[in-house]
C-alpha cells in the first residue's frame, strides 16, 4: 500500500479495526487500518483532496500502559472518534460501520529507515493548528492557580524592578551636567592692585 510521504495531518476513512493479532509479550495494540482522503494545507488553512494517491496507513493505539494502567489520552481519543464508551473491549473490537476521523503523521527513522508513523487521533470536524482560548479561560486560570503563583511572582519583583531601572533617566536629572559643560568666561587681564594701576 502506498505510505503518506508528509508529515502534517490527514482526514481517513476507515478500512479495518481491531485488535492486534500479535501479541508482544506486554501490550496489545488496537489498530485502525486507514484509507487517507485528505490532508491539511497549513499555508492556506484548507484541506486538499488525495483522490488518486491511494495512500494508507495503520494507526496502533494502547489503552492500557505497560505497568498496567488505563491510557487515559488514548482512551479519550478513541471514546470521541469511534463513541467508544471508554470501557467495554469487546465492543471497541467489534466496532463496525463507517467511521471517518484525523489522524496525524510524524515521519520515524528507525534502523536507518525513514518511515511515516500514525500519530494521535482527531475527530473528522476538528480544526488543526494553534487556536488561542477565549478570555474567560485566562480568568478561570487565574483564580485556579492565582494563590499558587502569587510566591513565585513576588520573587521575580526584584529583577523586575532592575529591568524598569535601565530606562532612560529623565532630561530634568542632565540639567546639572549640562550646566557644568558650560564654557568658562573669558579671560580678564592680570590687574595688579598697586599704585600704577589705580585710575584716580
Amino acid at each position: 500500500m502506498p505510505l503518506p510521504d508528509r508529515e502534517v495531518q490527514y482526514r481517513f476513512e476507515r478500512i479495518s479495526s481491531g485488535f492486534d493479532n500479535e501479541e508482544d509479550g506486554k501490550n496489545t495494540a488496537f489498530c485502525i487500518h486507514m484509507a487517507l482522503t485528505q490532508l491539511w494545507d497549513d499555508a492556506t488553512r484548507e484541506w486538499q483532496s488525495l483522490d488518486g494517491y491511494g495512500f494508507e496507513i495503520v494507526g496502533r493505539f494502547y489503552i492500557m500502559k505497560n505497568d498496567g494502567t488505563p491510557n487515559i489520552p488514548t482512551i479519550e481519543s478513541l471514546s470521541k472518534v469511534l463513541g467508544w464508551d471508554g470501557f467495554n473491549v469487546e465492543a471497541l473490537h467489534n466496532h463496525s460501520g463507517a467511521l471517518q476521523g484525523q489522524i496525524s503523521v510524524k515521519m520515524e527513522t528507525y534502523d536507518g529507515k525513514t518511515r511515516p508513523k500514525a500519530g494521535w487521533l482527531s475527530p473528522y470536524d476538528y480544526t488543526p493548528g494553534f487556536k488561542p482560548a477565549p478570555k474567560w479561560v485566562a480568568t478561570s486560570l487565574q483564580s485556579k492557580w492565582g494563590s499558587a503563583l502569587k510566591p513565585q511572582g513576588q520573587h521575580q519583583m526584584p529583577s523586575m524592578q532592575r529591568a524598569n531601572t535601565l530606562q532612560q533617566p529623565d532630561p530634568a536629572q542632565r540639567r546639572p551636567a549640562m550646566a557644568s559643560r558650560q564654557a568658562p568666561p573669558p579671560p580678564i587681564d592680570d590687574l595688579s592692585i598697586n599704585e600704577d594701576n589705580v585710575p584716580f
